[in-house]
């Protein structure tokens, strides 16, 4: 999913975060930004930065370091969308090839594109429409984004399974439908992958801004932390 060289700069920017308990983890990382990469709307770092990484963030040793993990992740997150844009993005895992604890990476890195998903969910629905009045490939949508968060969130979903106490590990019914929504799941990411860049709104380079950081203080005349190049006051600053 990540180079080397990303997943230890990722790494040690989850190693900031002041609560580890609400930030993601690297496979959820993954799946968030992917999802932000087909949003077809931009959603600003303020928004989606907490949601990552908790409300409190990071707290860095210095503004060089904040500077330094941050404008990483900012780059990460335009080769991500460069590869949406260019068609070169697509679900990071082999469902015909698993190896031992792929499982509950996939279902972290499926649960991190759910969060993307909701915070802009309603590109995603189609509203309170009559059943006949969705179409096809509007119910294939529906259909994939179930397929989603039936995977990223299962317990939250018992009327898929029927019944709140699914456990596949105990039970050989829960089992084949766990395999069978596994099997589904990139065919059901590629279909809302697709639909997205059908709305035509495209954005390239979203994630160039950023927020101030809650923990370091940043000079107006220091490099902006988003990596932008600029002064801070002549980028982030300026909001």
């Amino acid at each position: 999913m990540f180079t080397t060289k990303d997943k230890k700069n990722l790494m040690k920017l989850l190693s900031r975060v002041v609560d580890p308990v609400e930030a993601f983890n690297l496979e959820a990382l993954h799946g968030f930004l992917f999802g932000l990469a087909i949003t077809p709307e931009l959603i600003k770092p303020s928004e989606w930065l907490p949601v990552a990484f908790g409300e409190e963030m990071m707290e860095f040793e210095s503004e060089g370091e904040a500077e330094e993990l941050m404008g990483h992740l900012f780059k990460i997150c335009n080769i991500l969308s460069d590869e949406n844009h260019s068609e070169r993005l697509f679900f990071p895992f082999d469902i015909g090839a698993l190896k031992k604890g792929d499982i509950p990476r996939i279902r972290d890195w499926t649960y991190g594109l759910y969060q993307a998903i909701t915070l802009r969910y309603e590109i995603w629905e189609f509203g309170d429409r009559a059943e006949e009045t969705i179409t096809e490939e509007e119910q294939e949508i529906v259909t994939s984004l179930g397929i989603i968060i039936s995977v990223a969130t299962p317990e939250n979903i018992p009327e898929v399974f029927e019944k709140t106490g699914h456990d596949p590990e105990i039970n050989d019914s829960d089992l084949k439908l766990e395999a069978t929504l596994f099997a589904l799941l990139p065919r059901a990411v590629s279909t809302v992958q697709a639909y997205a860049k059908t709305l035509g709104k495209e954005h390239l380079h979203p994630f160039t801004q950023s927020v101030a950081s809650h923990t370091v203080r940043i000079g107006r005349n220091d490099p902006c932390p988003c990596g932008s190049g600029k002064k801070y006051k002549k980028c982030c600053g300026m909001n």
